[in-house]
Protein backbone atom coordinates (compact mmCIF):
# COMPACT_ATOMS: atom_id res chain seq x y z
CA UNK A 1 0.00 0.00 0.00
CA UNK A 2 2.67 2.25 0.86
CA UNK A 3 4.76 2.00 -2.67
CA UNK A 4 8.15 1.67 -0.92
CA UNK A 5 11.02 0.73 -2.02
CA UNK A 6 11.83 -2.93 -0.35
CA UNK A 7 14.90 -1.82 1.06
CA UNK A 8 12.31 0.34 3.21
CA UNK A 9 9.95 -2.03 4.03
CA UNK A 10 10.80 -2.85 7.32
CA UNK A 11 11.17 0.88 8.68
CA UNK A 12 7.63 1.51 7.07
CA UNK A 13 6.22 -1.47 8.11
CA UNK A 14 8.07 -1.15 11.76
CA UNK A 15 6.48 2.24 12.47
CA UNK A 16 3.30 1.13 12.68
CA UNK A 17 4.04 -0.92 15.54
CA UNK A 18 2.09 -0.91 18.92
CA UNK A 19 1.63 -1.54 22.41
CA UNK A 20 3.67 -5.40 22.09
CA UNK A 21 4.76 -5.70 19.08
CA UNK A 22 6.24 -2.30 19.39
CA UNK A 23 7.97 -3.22 22.94
CA UNK A 24 9.36 -6.44 20.59
CA UNK A 25 10.22 -4.30 17.82
CA UNK A 26 12.15 -2.21 20.69
CA UNK A 27 14.09 -5.07 22.07
CA UNK A 28 15.08 -6.26 18.67
CA UNK A 29 17.10 -3.14 17.88
CA UNK A 30 18.52 -3.19 21.51
CA UNK A 31 19.56 -6.60 20.79
CA UNK A 32 20.77 -5.84 17.57
CA UNK A 33 21.74 -2.78 16.85
CA UNK A 34 19.64 -0.07 15.13
CA UNK A 35 21.88 -0.55 11.75
CA UNK A 36 21.40 -4.23 11.88
CA UNK A 37 17.72 -4.30 12.74
CA UNK A 38 17.04 -2.07 9.89
CA UNK A 39 18.60 -3.57 7.80
CA UNK A 40 17.17 -6.83 8.09
CA UNK A 41 15.28 -8.14 4.67
CA UNK A 42 11.47 -8.68 4.99
CA UNK A 43 11.36 -11.79 5.08
CA UNK A 44 14.04 -11.89 7.75
CA UNK A 45 11.77 -9.46 9.55
CA UNK A 46 8.81 -11.91 8.59
CA UNK A 47 10.44 -15.00 9.74
CA UNK A 48 11.50 -13.22 13.28
CA UNK A 49 7.78 -12.42 13.51
CA UNK A 50 6.23 -15.81 13.25
CA UNK A 51 8.83 -17.03 15.74
CA UNK A 52 7.47 -14.77 18.24
CA UNK A 53 3.93 -14.86 17.20
CA UNK A 54 3.02 -17.97 15.51
CA UNK A 55 4.24 -20.51 17.41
Amino acid sequence: MSRCFASQQVTFVTGLFLNEALTWWNLQVQTLGDNAAYALTWDELKERMRDKYCS
